[in-house]
C-alpha cells in the first residue's frame, strides 16, 4: 500500500476496556486496519527495526481499501515522535473505548499493574493469590484511570473531534451491532459477513 492512507481512524482507549479484543475483531473484518499501539516507545522501536520507517510500517498495516487505524492512549502525548506522527496522519475518525463497570475495570487495572500481565489468561489459585491487590493499590489504580480518562477527554476537546463512544459491555452484549456502529461512524460499509468466529468467541466469554 502507498503512503499516506486514504483514511485514518484513531482508537482512543482507557486501559482494561477490551481494546485488544476490539482490535482483533476489527482486524478480522479486513477493512478497518489493525488498531494497535504502534506509537508507544517500545512498540515503535521494534516496528522500526522490522519495517525501517514509519511510512513503511503504516503502509504494511493499511488494509487493501486504504484504511489505517491505530490505538492512542493519553500517555502517548508525552512522546515527541508520537505527537508528530499523529499530526502528520491527522485521523479523520475517532473512537473512544471505555468501560461502564468502573469497579471491575479498576480491579483489573490494579492487578495488571501489579503483575505486569496485561493479557487475560486462566490462572491457578496460587497465581490468583499473587494478583490480590491492597486497598492502596486499588486507590492508585482508580486515580490513574481517572487521570487517563480526563486527559483523553481534554485531548479530544482541544482538537474538536467527533468521537464515537464504545464500551466494553457493548462489545460483549452486541458485538455485531457494535462493529456496525464503528463502521458507520468511519463512513465505511461493514462486510456482509462480520467475523462469526470472533463474535462467537466474544459471546462465550465469562
Amino acid at each position: 500500500m502507498e503512503f499516506p492512507p486514504r483514511k485514518v481512524v484513531c482508537f482512543h482507549f482507557v486501559p482494561r476496556s477490551g481494546s485488544n479484543l476490539l482490535a482483533d475483531l476489527i482486524w478480522q473484518t479486513g477493512q478497518l486496519g489493525h488498531p494497535l499501539k504502534y506509537f508507544s516507545s517500545v512498540n515503535h522501536a521494534d516496528l522500526m527495526t522490522r519495517f525501517g520507517s514509519t511510512e513503511e510500517m503504516i503502509s504494511a498495516r493499511t488494509t487493501q481499501n486504504g484504511l489505517f487505524s491505530f490505538k492512542w492512549n493519553s500517555d502517548f502525548e508525552k512522546i515527541p515522535f508520537a505527537g508528530e506522527i499523529y499530526e502528520r496522519l491527522k485521523p479523520q475518525h475517532h473512537i473512544l473505548v471505555d468501560r461502564r463497570d468502573v469497579r471491575a475495570q479498576t480491579m483489573s487495572f490494579a492487578k495488571s499493574r501489579k503483575t505486569g500481565q496485561w493479557v487475560t489468561t486462566t490462572s491457578s489459585k496460587m497465581e490468583r493469590r499473587r494478583r490480590d491487590v491492597t486497598q492502596l493499590e486499588l486507590l492508585r489504580a482508580r486515580l490513574r484511570l481517572w487521570m487517563i480518562r480526563t486527559a483523553t477527554s481534554s485531548y479530544q476537546k482541544t482538537r474538536n473531534v467527533n468521537v464515537l463512544a464504545v464500551d466494553y459491555e457493548d462489545l460483549l452484549e452486541a458485538p455485531k451491532e457494535t462493529l456496525s456502529r464503528i463502521f458507520g461512524h468511519c463512513g465505511e460499509t461493514p462486510p456482509a459477513d462480520l467475523p462469526t468466529k470472533a463474535v462467537n468467541m466474544v459471546k462465550s466469554r465469562p
